[in-house]
């Protein structure tokens, strides 16, 4: 990922998709079953790899990090010195990015 594009490659190194991200995006990309999870500011964001479809999962008081497994994706935050966590459950994101 660089700071305006996510990459997708394929399993023997070469590139298959490129897709443009929403300004704003920063920190550490993690993906499950071809979905990536990227943060802005206080939104949790969803990108389907095969489609670059881009879609807001979560949005959170304070600045969020977030990450995907099996079951959805946690998120965290920080705010009033005490820190909280989210869930967005695997079906709300087929929900929103379609069937997985």
């Amino acid at each position: 990922m660089t700071a305006s594009r996510l990459d997708v490659y394929d399993r023997s190194g070469r590139l298959e998709r490129s897709w443009r991200l929403p300004s704003g995006v920063r920190g550490s990309v993690d993906v499950h079953y071809g979905v990536a999870v990227v943060t802005r500011g206080t939104t949790v964001l969803g990108i389907r790899l095969s489609t670059g479809r881009t879609v807001a999962l979560a949005h959170a008081p304070g600045s969020v990090r977030a990450r995907i497994e099996g079951p959805g994706v946690a998120y965290r935050w920080n705010a009033g010195g005490y820190g909280y966590v989210g869930f967005v459950p695997l079906a709300k994101i087929e929900q929103r990015l379609g069937k997985l």
